[in-house]
């Protein structure tokens, strides 16, 4: 014999796996970054959040630390981007076991893909990489 509330049973057990299903979702579009870069500037998505600053209008470009890192990291680094209006920050993982290194790239590779953006954001901007961790 079937309980008369079976439904909800099933409701209750399945409702924490949907439910931390969706925070890894939700976990992984906030950890996935998207850069491009075309002859007018830069754009970074990452989550939800579009940013995109033209070239002419940088005013700074640093390597910063993380706000919520109390120290320097090596296991990623953070460059940003700004002007007056707009801040614009993207994070390079320093570890192959980050979830954020594309898949089926080596972390030599990466970091050589890497090297080569930053010289490129350093030629289109006219500025230098400026460290201020």
């Amino acid at each position: 014999m079937v309980p008369a509330d079976t439904t909800t049973l099933v409701i209750l057990i399945a409702l924490p796996v949907v439910f931390s299903g969706a925070i890894f979702v939700l976990l992984a579009i906030t950890l996935f970054q998207h850069i491009e870069i075309n002859q007018h500037g830069i754009t970074v998505r990452r989550g939800f959040q579009k940013t995109l600053l033209g070239w002419d209008t940088v005013a700074l470009f640093a390597q910063v630390n993380l706000a919520s890192a109390r120290r320097k990291t090596k296991r990623l680094v953070v460059y940003e981007l700004s002007n007056a209006q707009v801040l614009m920050r993207f994070i390079v993982p320093r570890t192959r076991w980050s979830p954020m290194l594309p898949q089926g790239m080596s972390l030599a590779d990466y970091d050589h893909q890497m090297a080569l953006l930053m010289q490129y954001i350093a030629v289109r901007t006219g500025l230098p990489l400026v460290d201020v961790r």
